[in-house]
């Protein structure tokens, strides 16, 4: 039988690079978003590849949400043997304008929404007696930039959390693994890139004289995939072996 991977965010970007790696391996890939119609995308092309992929819709910072989810996930495939916390959000902004909105919609997608999730599957785990968790955090917890302030605090979280968690999980047979990305080509970043505001704030913090911003934070950068594979890399390693905190650069 297929392992069953639960995959948040799995609409586009990195986590739907990661549902496409896993499925190629022959994975059971659950792809879990708020989006319908781009889970429905994500979808038909892995099964098209040949791969397993099912949709759920679901809010990861509504902890009923993820209740029903985790619910739903039980029913229809069974207890996940792997849960990809992947879901996330990014504002490129200057801290003094005060956009709290911002910040709370930050911090409850890329902190709440992996802690809801956790809340609900490691309990399923545990008493399965095995398990992986993967937290896809960014390389902005450790080298924090200018204009992603609040961004870089939620990621830098996790530094704190994720080690904690695997003290308390000893000995229950759950791994869990910490990814750090560099910076990765998806939508989501072209999205900020593409905003009005993005040039001018940019120029601000980062002078045109000192950065190519086309070449640093588009052509030479990673692809989706490149995180899909270092995840399956994490989880299909022996039992033995724990890949516990991974950070994955750029080539220069």
């Amino acid at each position: 039988m297929a392992l069953l991977a639960v995959i948040t965010g799995a609409a586009q970007g990195i986590g739907a690079g990661i549902a496409e790696v896993l499925a190629s391996h022959g994975l059971t890939v659950a792809l879990v978003d708020i989006q319908r119609d781009k889970l429905l995308d994500v979808r038909n092309k892995i099964i098209e590849n040949g791969g397993d992929a099912a949709i759920h819709v679901a809010n990861m910072t509504n902890i009923d949400s993820v209740k029903a989810l985790g619910n739903e996930i039980v029913l229809d495939h069974g207890i996940p043997d792997i849960l990809v916390n992947n879901a996330g959000v990014l504002y490129f902004q200057d801290f003094l304008e005060g956009d709290s909105a911002s910040w709370v919609h930050m911090i409850n997608t890329n902190i709440l929404g992996y802690l809801h999730t956790m809340s609900v599957f490691l309990p399923m785990m545990k008493k399965a007696g095995h398990g992986h968790i993967v937290n896809i955090g960014s390389s902005n917890s450790r080298e924090p930039a200018a204009g992603m302030a609040v961004y870089s605090g939620t990621k830098a979280f996790w530094l704190g959390t994720t080690p904690a968690l695997r003290k308390e999980l000893r000995g229950t047979g759950i791994k869990i693994t910490q990814v750090e990305p560099g910076a990765v080509r998806t939508e989501g970043v072209l999205k900020v890139m593409q905003d009005p505001s993005f040039e001018e704030l940019h120029d601000k913090f980062y002078p045109k004289s000192k950065i190519d911003v086309d070449k640093a934070m588009n052509r030479d950068r990673m692809v989706a995939k490149d995180i899909g594979e270092v995840v399956w890399n994490a989880v299909s390693n022996v039992d033995r072996v724990y890949e516990q905190d991974v950070y994955v650069g750029n080539m220069e």
